[in-house]
């Protein structure tokens, strides 16, 4: 099986709710991560065989015609790419044993 990411990205909690029972019911897909962007934007990313993430994307798509809504499928993604999607303090911590920096190094601030 080839595996694939699926991202979708859209403007509200809402919509995204709607799309993303659409594209767990669509395919065989799970869902891996949900995540706030800002200015109301949020995203859900998701992983199964390249057809059954295109299929959940397309129903993606489907749902949800008044939202704007953007996708992308990464089939057979890049080693590495999945700690990528896990976020900045993921990355840091795999390579605290080589000496990179770590959360303790910097100091954080929310705007």
């Amino acid at each position: 099986m080839n595996k694939a990411i699926g991202i979708v990205s859209c403007e509200n909690f809402t919509d995204l709710v709607v799309i993303t029972d659409a594209m767990l019911k669509a395919a065989k897909v799970e869902l891996i991560k949900y995540e706030k962007m800002g200015d109301g934007r949020v995203s859900v990313v998701i992983t199964g065989s390249i057809a059954s993430v295109r299929a959940s994307l397309d129903a993606a798509g489907d749902s949800q015609r008044s939202a704007k809504v953007i996708s992308a499928l990464i089939a057979n993604p890049a080693e590495g790419l999945e700690m990528l999607l896990q976020g900045p303090n993921a990355v840091v911590k795999e390579n605290r044993d080589i000496g990179i920096a770590t959360d303790d190094d910097y100091r954080f601030v929310d705007y």
